[in-house]
């Protein structure tokens, strides 16, 4: 399937597309293929900065969407064994004090396919101004994250507040250069490391309104503790839950079930039967009048992409049976 570029389209067309994200939706097999190999191969991380043209970035939603959509109707690629790049890259951080991009998607999604995958999420990597105490910044802030935690070697931070996508075909051409300092650089501190950490903390949790929490969230975690054995069985068929917001103020939610099982294995099928049978089953009504019974689903985490999940509201219900809540032999999160 591939998207018209640019302009308006007639009524009932697929929606236009920027070129550059269009470009993505006409790539053959092979093109794909070789993407993923040179990705590998190379070794794109989080932590790798470069510079783009903001006119082939995208940070809108929409625009978003149209792809992921159009993408799903890709066939399959078989990635096999793909060379994977062995070592650490040395530190290499920007010099010239001019703004750049810094990648903050996992190594995991780089080198998916891009049917799986299509985009590398990039945030600013600016110079601090004058008079910025950056070792106190690596202590202590969730918003800006410098790659010296001395603060000496280099005056660059990455702001995490300015954030955008990139088409992972414009990434593959491109020289790796590792923005974060290697931990044993700084053995104590572990920058790559806690770089990592620090990128996936902000996300780790969005806000979730007060309402929906009162009405779907609480319900739904009282209902999963009702019948004996089910939080259990739960958490060890998924790892992640997924409250997507509504598209229009008043459309019903949509809850994802995240499984770390391939969509082909029996494994899947069973926690698809645990999902509708007994977990959906057991909502209250008035719970289930505000979810879009249809569109609730499982999900493989392989098949889990990253916009979608930056959108989503995470529900903690893992909590229910780990920790001082719940069963002494309660399972671990996954």
């Amino acid at each position: 399937m591939t998207f018209p570029v640019g302009g308006m389209t007639d009524a009932g067309a697929s929606p236009a597309l920027p070129p550059r994200l269009a470009e993505l939706t006409q790539l053959d097999q092979g093109a794909r293929l070789a993407q993923v190999e040179t990705l590998s191969a190379k070794g794109f991380e989080p932590g790798c900065w470069l510079r783009i043209d903001d006119a082939d970035l995208t940070t809108d939603a929409g625009d978003v969407r149209a792809l992921l959509e159009g993408l799903d109707a890709m066939e399959r690629l078989s990635i096999g064994a793909v060379e994977e790049f062995e070592g650490e890259h040395p530190w290499d951080p920007p010099t010239d004090g001019e703004p750049a991009w810094i990648i903050i998607s996992q190594t995991c999604d780089l080198v998916r396919d891009v049917r799986d995958e299509p985009l590398v999420q990039l945030a600013l990597l600016r110079l601090a101004d004058d008079g910025v105490d950056l070792a106190s910044q690596w202590r202590n802030s969730n918003r800006w994250v410098p790659l010296d935690p001395t603060g000496e070697g280099s005056r660059y931070l990455v702001d995490l507040r300015v954030q955008a996508f990139a088409p992972k075909h414009l990434i593959a051409p491109l020289d790796v250069r590792q923005a974060i300092p290697a931990n044993s650089d700084f053995v104590k501190r572990r920058p790559r490391t806690r770089f990592c950490k620090r990128v996936g903390e902000r996300y780790s949790r969005m806000g979730i309104p007060t309402a929906i929490v009162t009405a779907v969230c609480v319900p739904i975690q009282a209902a999963a503790g009702k019948k004996k054995g089910l939080r259990q069985k739960l958490d060890a068929a998924f790892s992640e839950w997924l409250l997507m917001p509504p598209e229009n103020e008043g459309d019903p939610l949509v809850l994802f079930a995240v499984t770390p099982h391939a969509s082909d294995t029996d494994e899947f099928f069973q926690a698809e039967d645990l999902f509708v049978e007994e977990f959906l089953a057991g909502l209250p009504q008035e719970v289930l009048s505000r979810l879009d019974e249809e569109r609730c689903a499982v999900i493989a985490l392989d098949d889990l992409r990253v916009p979608q999940w930056i959108a989503a509201w995470r529900l903690d219900l893992d909590f229910l049976t780990y920790g001082s809540k719940g069963e002494q032999d309660s399972p671990e999160p996954l």
